[in-house]
């Protein structure tokens, strides 16, 4: 199956700018776990910093000819929301059941969050206005 060229173009920056992302967001976990954060708490850190560079990002450069309102702002939060939930138990699951270290238990959600903020990025955060319905 062969995914239309524009999707892999905004796959592809969201890739970019999620690297960029992810290396500030993770340099902020780790940071606040050698200042002495619990893996949770170092992970709201370094999410929270990471919320505001994503939506400028995402918002700029990956989403740029869609529409971006306030209600992509409440969107883009709900999708951070879901993405930050299933990040944090894998991080939990990583660490208390798997027995991974801090470190790398901190990072075991990255590539879930990723990958399920991208589609709740691309289906509806970002969402062109003929296809929610919406009239302007």
């Amino acid at each position: 199956m062969r995914l239309p060229d524009k999707l892999l173009a905004r796959f592809a920056a969201f890739s970019v700018t999620g690297i960029i992302n992810t290396l500030v967001g993770v340099a902020v976990i780790l940071l606040a776990g050698v200042a002495g954060a619990s893996p949770v708490s170092a992970n709201i850190i370094g999410y929270a910093v990471g919320l505001v560079l994503s939506f400028a990002l995402n918002s700029r450069i990956t989403f740029r000819s869609r529409s971006s309102d306030k209600y992509t702002v409440i969107r883009f939060f709900g999708a951070f929301l879901v993405a930050f939930i299933a990040n944090i138990a894998v991080v939990l699951l990583s660490i208390d059941v798997l027995h991974f270290s801090k470190s790398l238990g901190s990072i075991a959600g990255t590539p879930l969050y990723m990958g399920l903020f991208f589609l709740m990025c691309e289906r509806w955060v970002f969402r062109k206005n003929e296809a929610c319905g919406l009239s302007r």
